[in-house]
């Protein structure tokens, strides 16, 4: 149990797209990111935002790459290029045992470029798989911009279901099969439209996978924008594999209440067929963070997941809930910090364990 978790915590954070921003009036992702669904390579834009928006304190042009120490005028506009360096600190309590360990997490670097309406994007890093850690690209796409709204992408990426948030240890994303390092070959067209957006994907597991998780998947997801700092959405998807087919159906919204306080949620519906037995398998999936940021930079978090994976079995629920902090003090760093009672199963216990982490990641 504490090495399963620990993994959990490992792979927690790793695309750092922060639909949150939404609640500045920031509904679509392309303001701050070359890629349509938000998250990877910055726009100059988008760095000048974590400095004005996102940051405790700044100084002219910190947030530009490396720190400023090449003007933004100087950077050639065709041309994106970022990184990542992250590490935890972890702990976990359980009744077997309680442990604390420092994971460094790896780095990588991302880069953008545009030639006309071309786009294309390529992140390459240390993989940080515990059976075989190596350097590589889990990411890299080709964009066509067909016009101001409407692009076709294709390559590995995630294919957009739900929301795009960086935390993959939640059921909304573990369970359901888009988990840290589970990037597809995927093609998409997107449409970012004023008040409405939609995606549809087409996508395939890589065949590094084993064949029994191996999937192809076609995902469809409609958004509309409320006002200029709210968005609600509902996805569909239809999944085939040898030994499975699924359909899930879900719900998702990113509510600005105001420039301090917003709410992002998911509530995800699953029917898991087996082609061996014909059995069909009904499950619940839910993810809810509160935040509030009570000085510009440093956000109060308040977080409840749930998932039941049969809905005619009560033992296979299991929820978690808890307190959390993030800090964005300067432009390029970031620190958060969550505490996370975890039931993983009714069944098996009805006592809740602890876990917890400080996540520190330094962005160029």
């Amino acid at each position: 149990m504490k090495f399963f978790a620990l993994f959990l915590i490992l792979f927690a954070i790793k695309a750092h797209a922060y639909p949150e921003n939404i609640r500045h009036g920031y509904v679509n992702c392309t303001a701050c990111h070359a890629a349509p669904t938000g998250g990877g390579a910055l726009t100059p834009y988008g760095r000048s935002l974590a400095g004005e928006l996102m940051s405790t304190w700044s100084y002219k042009n910190e947030a530009g790459f490396l720190h400023g120490l090449i003007k933004e005028e100087k950077m050639p506009e065709w041309l994106m290029i970022g990184g990542d360096l992250r590490a935890v600190q972890t702990y976990v309590d359980t009744k077997a045992a309680t442990t604390a360990k420092f994971i460094r997490m790896g780095e990588d670097i991302e880069v953008a470029a545009t030639a006309k309406k071309i786009t294309l994007d390529l992140e390459f890093g240390r993989i940080e798989d515990p059976q075989n850690p190596r350097w590589g690209s889990r990411r890299y796409w080709a964009m066509y911009n067909l016009n101001d709204e409407i692009t076709a992408r294709v390559g590995r990426f995630y294919p957009q279901f739900g929301l795009y948030i960086p935390d993959h240890y939640v059921p909304t994303k573990r369970n359901l099969g888009f988990d840290e390092g589970q990037e597809r070959n995927t093609a998409e067209v997107a449409w970012n439209g004023e008040t409405w957006s939609a995606f549809a994907t087409v996508s395939q597991t890589p065949g590094e996978f084993a064949t029994t998780s191996r999937e192809t998947g076609y995902a469809l997801q409609v958004n509309r924008n409320i006002g200029d700092s709210s968005k609600v959405g509902v996805s569909t998807w239809y999944g085939r594999s040898d030994p499975f087919n699924r359909i899930l159906v879900g719900a998702h919204g990113m509510i600005g209440f105001s420039k301090r306080l917003f709410l992002l949620s998911e509530f995800d519906h699953q029917w898991y067929g087996d082609n061996a037995t014909t059995a069909i398998t009904r499950g619940l999936f839910a993810y809810n963070r509160l935040g509030f940021e009570v000085y510009k930079g440093l956000i109060v978090l308040a977080q409840a997941e749930y998932s039941q994976n049969d809905l005619t079995n009560g033992g296979t629920a299991g929820d978690a809930y808890g307190p959390g902090l993030q800090w964005f003090p300067r432009p390029h760093f970031e620190f958060l910090g969550l505490w996370r009672k975890i039931r993983n199963s009714r069944a098996v216990s009805s006592s809740f364990d602890d876990y917890g982490f400080l996540m520190m990641h330094y962005y160029w």
